[in-house]
């Protein structure tokens, strides 16, 4: 039973037809009404159902505004990990064997500077000719190379006697220079790095012996000369300078290693080789031979790795980068510029040092290409170009910060800084001025100076573990078959092996920590446990408020045309879809839906009132409630 409450009408002409309800005259109740029964949101039918009790429509609010707010708090959380932080580094599944990565570069650097014997025949010229100005000049900027390696025994005033050149020599150097008015090392810095080079001990003396691979090598095809921060020093499987540098040409390298090395076209996105050998494979078509370089170890193992004998020439030692005597050794990528002295290990002479190298392997998933730089934090490739380097990585982007900043401080750059042919050495003078400006970077740090150096996307670091064991002194072991000895017997060299201790690697892998997939399913999983929310909730959203009202608004017209189409009677039109029941003072209205029957009352009578306006909705049975427009009929 349904109450209909009706009301007077001042004009009771039936005999005007009418459209039926607009959508903007329906009540705001009745739709919400019907979504909240309908809808498939947990709690909203307790909300909308009419015969529910206030108190309990209050209390489902606000549980359904609580799960919302929950719903909402967690889902800002997983937003703020994949807009602060979308980028996670995991480890991979699956292994990297040796044979796919590079064989790191091999700087070896004895840690004298300048030979005894070079010094002695520099002063020597000076003796025998004071008014020498070439060699003068020479002695003066030796004294500069040797006064400008600071030792810790240097740092306290201890030992400055050792690795000085004679001051009475230098005291007449400084009278003929103050003489002459001559300004030695203001104008002559390119020679700083010319000179220690001519008094430093060469590569061919120092390396003696070479293994590669197992096999005998002859050691001036496997290394080559380079200057660094440690001083003059021997590198192994790096790509030629000429080659890393983009604004300097080095006659020491020999074109065809320059050719084979830029055929290449390396960067740190295709160092490291796939299974398949789809790199080779394109090099082989294209070249019809396998890459040489860089060189790659087979098999873990110092039988397949790197073997040398050194000779530090101990007897020839006068100014050193240390106090100690022997060498420091850097395992690097090939195309890094290495940083000897901070990062090298040291080498004792009179052993068999084992240096085995780990590499630790960060690669970069092609889905993370597409974030913001700021997000992923690091480079892919040729992403971004330095311009004294060919090659990016972060070592080589660090060392072209503290060049720039200390060419535009002291308006010269140190002889082993990346620099172009223009841009002048520091020598003598500007020394004070570059030492101060190194030194207050690295105190304080390169982040604030340099902070566009982030790391390459893909990267290997070689760690580095050493273990020695004392060379026989039992035996003549540099002895020939021929009973002849080596030109190195008797003195304390050194065998180094460098190789890979392991046969494969797990790499770590930076990855997306929130695709947009995860972010889409962890906030559908969480609207779902807090709502019962799905996409066809927001479907019956859009289609309660679209589709639906304007479905019952047609429907509305059409059976209110019907209803008063040609009606001249209110009771003759209602009689023909009811039965109406006129024996007492309320009007009943018995509708037939199927084989229910819906009784529907006018209380005010029946003679002069006709049916305001009835709206039928439907979900699962009938309910009938008043709207205030004349003369309709809506089911």
């Amino acid at each position: 039973m349904f109450t209909i409450l009706n009301s007077k009408l001042n004009n009771p002409d039936l005999n005007q037809e009418t459209d039926g309800i607009l959508l903007k005259d329906l009540g705001w109740w009745e739709p919400t009404s019907e979504y909240c029964m309908d809808s498939s949101l947990h709690g909203l039918r307790f909300i909308g159902q009419p015969n529910r009790h206030f108190v309990e429509r209050v209390f489902w609010c606000i549980a359904f505004l609580i799960s919302v707010a929950v719903a909402v708090i967690l889902i800002v959380e997983i937003w703020e990990k994949y807009r602060v932080t979308p980028v996670i580094t995991v480890f991979q599944h699956k292994e990297t064997r040796i044979n796919l990565m590079p064989f790191p570069g091999v700087t070896i650097c004895n840690t004298n500077n300048v030979l005894k014997s070079m010094a002695e025949e520099h002063e020597k010229r000076v003796i025998e000719n004071p008014t020498d100005l070439v060699a003068n000049h020479d002695l003066y900027l030796l004294n500069h190379i040797c006064q400008s390696t600071v030792t810790f025994t240097d740092s306290f005033n201890l030992s400055l006697d050792r690795g000085a050149v004679r001051g009475d020599l230098m005291d007449q150097v400084v009278k003929f220079k103050t003489s002459r008015n001559i300004s030695f090392g203001s104008n002559s810095g390119r020679d700083v790095a010319h000179l220690l080079s001519d008094v430093a001990q060469k590569c061919d003396s120092m390396i003696l012996l070479c293994m590669w691979g197992g096999e005998v090598r002859t050691c001036s095809d496997l290394f080559d000369e380079i200057e660094t921060d440690f001083g003059y020093c021997c590198v192994f499987n790096m790509v030629p300078m000429s080659l890393l540098m983009n604004l300097r040409n080095d006659s020491r390298d020999n074109q065809e290693r320059i050719d084979e090395w830029d055929s290449l076209d390396l960067d740190t996105d295709n160092i490291i080789l796939d299974e398949d050998g789809v790199f080779e494979s394109n090099y082989r078509e294209k070249f019809g031979t396998r890459p040489k370089y860089p060189y790659r170890q087979s098999r873990p193992g110092k039988t397949t790795g790197l073997s040398v004998l050194l000779d530090p020439d101990e007897e020839g030692y006068f100014c050193t980068n240390t106090d100690s005597v022997g060498f420091m050794a850097l395992a690097h990528l090939p195309f890094d510029f290495p940083n000897v002295a901070d990062k090298g290990v040291p080498i004792k002479p009179n052993t068999e040092t084992y240096l085995k190298i780990e590499p630790d392997i960060v690669t970069a998933g092609s889905e993370i290409q597409g974030f913001p730089l700021e997000k992923r934090n690091c480079y892919f490739g040729h992403e971004y170009s330095l311009k004294y380097f060919k090659y990016y990585t972060v070592s080589n982007c660090e060392n072209e910060c503290i060049a720039n900043l200390t060419y535009n401080e002291c308006e010269c750059i140190r002889y082993y800084m990346p620099r172009s042919e223009a841009q002048p050495v520091c020598g003598v003078q500007k020394y004070n001025c570059s030492e101060r400006i190194l030194r207050k970077l690295l105190q304080e740090g390169l982040q604030d100076k340099c902070n566009m150096c982030r790391p390459t996307c893909t990267d290997i670091e070689f760690r580095m573990t050493t273990s020695f064991m004392p060379i026989r002194e039992d035996i003549p072991l540099w002895e020939y078959t021929n009973k002849t000895n080596a030109s190195w017997v008797n003195k304390n060299v050194s065998i180094l092996h460098v190789h890979y201790l392991t046969d494969s690697t797990y790499p770590k892998q930076r990855k997306e920590l929130y695709g947009f997939i995860d972010l889409l399913s962890n906030t559908g999983g969480l609207l779902g446990l807090c709502m019962g929310f799905s996409v066809l909730s927001i479907l019956e959203i859009i289609y309660f408020v679209t589709l639906r009202l304007y479905c019952q608004s047609r429907s509305g017209r059409r059976m209110g045309h019907r209803m008063t189409e040609g009606a001249k009677q209110s009771w003759w039109r209602l009689s023909q879809v009811c039965n109406c029941d006129t024996s007492s003072d309320v009007t009943m209205f018995n509708f037939r839906e199927g084989n229910h029957v819906n009784q529907f009352t006018d209380r005010n009578g029946y003679e002069n009132d006709i049916l305001q306006s009835v709206k039928v909705v439907k979900p699962n049975h009938l309910r009938i409630i008043e709207s205030n427009v004349k003369g309709s009929f809506i089911w």
